[in-house]
């Protein structure tokens, strides 16, 4: 195997810098819109606070719940769900850079998107470094593992963008450092530190919980034994203290461990109690603690709040979402998972008696570290699979344990298989960078170069739009709630697309509010096309509403799809349908929704189009007269519309 193993480790050397390279572009000329959340829980917030721009605060944040699945009776709204700190680490800094810019600088549009994904891409450099350190540690060759670890798509594209799980695969390499050695610091000191950066990572994400046991076990394994560099496992046990020795070091790790994430917590609950309750920040009564991570799980303990966002079968982790984040790298995970783990399951733990099977060459601490980082992996992807909603990110942490162990294996790869691999990752990259949902952020860039705050955009069939892109000051938009940018795409028909554009129209023209906001604005409607059907243009009709110029945006993938249409792979259809309920949120393998986002049956389905919406000059007193007789006559749609007005 050396003729093959040879070449791969020279390219392993500089796997890195090309990793990085694609890192930096996807940050920079990336148009793709991966999800939501990279926006609207982060930057979304942090621009509203401070550039105070207007912008769409979600639920989440104790915000709106336009546009999103509303909790259920049994969980209050509006309490937030998300805390303040991870936002004040991925967007802030970001936001007070982009401040300080030149103004020169501050009206191309695209430099408020740029600015923190680089901060993003500059945080996942430093990340890199950790992950090289977690693997010397683990005394694994470090150019293999950078090698996996860059090519992988999860970190091209997650490593990019401001995604609470990408900060939670930052918390959890910081732990398995600290956990396992590093920092040369005092076991008092590592305690301390270790809880902290539970505690922040818990706030970051909940989840963080089950990546980080097997790493807390570790640290107690480095309290009750010699984990020096260099002690072979079978010694380390062999010459372990008395348990009446080892016992009072380990509970006092326990104790300082917790009292260090106690008070961290205590400091974020504080943090997040006060800006929670600070208008216009919140509006959570200032007496009220606000703990977002319980807050959370008592929102996803109800099966009723989770259902709206899609509900999966308990193997869609194992079995979809964790192949298709790790691609032909899980070929190699079996057979290092059985390496890894073989010396701790043939070793004699009996004391002074050190098995006589072959001992392993690595040191105790370097095996531990192996057998915690493939525990975390298996431990949060059984955690995780408990939960009836599965998305592929929420496995991010487990691609990091999993990529450090099996690293090494990839210069062990056939030319196939390593073609295989470079090319699915790179593959599944371009996808996300550049085609998925891509039609969305220069449609606002465009929509934003115009600075016209009387042309109001409506967006159906697509990802909700981030409002900051358009860098729109709070105060000129404080009489329309929202600003110039409108999502009607929670409609899940074209008849519900006629009751949300008829609220959302009668907002904007602020119908039976007594008051008039001056010209009749321009209207432009952004549209996939895969949403485009001939009942939207004859809903489009009835409101006094003509298609006019079109721009468009190519290429952009959206999933969305109200048209009749037959799935080419009935052999899956018909085997998955029974247990999976149709949901316009379900995430899988190729698109982060699959088998409800429908492959495209043309290339004129690859494209957002602007359509510049026609209506006749005294098309707002007629709208305006037809929304006041409706609600005379007490109409869903006019209710809707005076809600949204009042």
């Amino acid at each position: 195997m050396g003729d093959v193993v040879a070449p791969r480790w020279r390219a392993a050397r500089h796997a890195w810098t090309v990793g990085l390279t694609l890192r930096l572009l996807a940050a920079v000329g990336g148009t793709g819109y991966v999800h939501p959340d990279e926006h609207f829980q982060s930057v979304e917030v942090a621009a509203r606070v401070v550039l105070n721009m207007t912008t769409f605060t979600p639920w989440e944040f104790g915000g709106d719940s336009d546009g999103l699945p509303v909790p259920t009776q049994d969980f209050q709204p509006f309490v937030p769900c998300r805390s303040m700190s991870f936002v004040y680490l991925a967007a802030y800094p970001a936001m007070y850079v982009w401040r300080a810019l030149p103004t020169s600088v501050q009206l191309r549009p695209w430099s408020i998107v740029l600015i923190p994904r680089l901060w993003t891409v500059a945080l996942s450099c430093a990340h890199d470094n950790v992950v090289a350190r977690v693997a010397r540690l683990a005394e694994l060759p470090v150019p293999p593992v950078m090698a996996a670890w860059s090519i992988l798509w999860p970190t091209i594209v997650f490593q990019s963008r401001t995604f609470s799980n990408t900060y939670e695969v930052f918390w959890v390499t910081l732990l398995a450092w600290f956990g396992g050695g590093g920092g040369q610091l005092r076991p008092l000191l590592r305690a301390t530190t270790f809880g902290a950066l539970t505690a922040t990572g818990t706030f970051t994400r909940v989840t963080v919980l089950p990546y980080a046991f097997p790493f807390g076990l570790l640290l107690l394994a480095a309290a009750a034994l010699d984990l020096a560099p260099g002690v072979r496992l079978d010694v380390a046990v062999a010459n372990r203290p008395p348990f009446q020795v080892a016992l009072p070091r380990m509970v006092t790790t326990v104790a300082v461990v917790t009292l260090s994430f106690v008070v961290t917590s205590a400091a974020l609950i504080a943090e997040d109690s006060r800006h929670f309750s600070s208008p216009p920040h919140g509006n959570v009564d200032p007496v009220r603690v606000v703990v977002a991570p319980w807050n959370l799980l008592a929102f996803n303990a109800d099966r009723d709040n989770v259902e709206q966002f899609g509900l999966h079968p308990v193997w869609t982790h194992a079995l979809v979402n964790l192949p298709f984040l790790l691609g032909p790298l899980l070929w190699t995970v079996g057979a290092t998972a059985i390496e890894g783990l073989g010396p701790l399951l043939c070793l004699s733990w009996k004391r002074g008696h050190p098995s006589e099977t072959r001992q392993p060459a690595a040191s105790a601490r370097a095996i531990l570290l192996r057998g915690a980082l493939l525990g975390s992996a298996v431990l949060g992807v059984g955690a995780l699979s408990l939960s009836p909603h599965q998305e592929p990110r929420f496995l991010l942490p487990a691609t990091f344990g999993l990529t450090v162990v099996a690293g090494p294996h990839v210069c062990a790869l056939s030319r196939t298989r390593w073609q295989a691999f470079v090319g699915f990752h790179l593959a599944v990259a371009g996808f996300y960078s550049l085609i998925h949902q891509a039609g969305v952020l220069p449609a606002l860039v465009a929509k934003a170069a115009e600075r016209d705050p009387h042309h109001h955009l409506l967006f159906y069939g697509s990802y909700m739009p981030p409002r900051f892109v358009l860098a729109e000051p709070a105060q000129a938009y404080s009489r329309l709630g929202l600003g110039s940018v409108h999502d009607l795409t929670p409609a899940t028909n074209p008849a519900d697309f006629h009751q949300r554009a008829e609220a959302t129209l009668a907002r904007v023209l602020r119908c039976g509010g007594g008051e008039g906001h001056g010209a009749t604005p321009k209207l432009s409607l952004a549209v996939s096309a895969s949403a485009e059907t001939p009942d939207l243009h004859r809903h489009l009709g009835e409101l006094g509403l003509g298609l006019g110029i079109k721009q468009c945006y190519w290429p952009h993938f959206s999933g969305v799809c109200h048209r009749p249409y037959t799935i080419p792979f009935n052999f899956l259809r018909s085997s998955v349908t029974p247990i999976l309920p149709p949901s316009p949120f379900l995430c899988g393998p190729l698109t982060l929704d699959y088998l409800q986002e429908f492959p495209p049956r043309s290339l004129d389905d690859l494209q957002l189009c602007v359509y510049r919406l026609a209506h006749p000059k005294n098309w707002k007193r007629h709208f305006c007269d037809r929304n006041s007789s409706a609600a005379a006559g007490g109409s869903a749609s006019a209710r809707a519309a005076e809600l949204l007005v009042d």
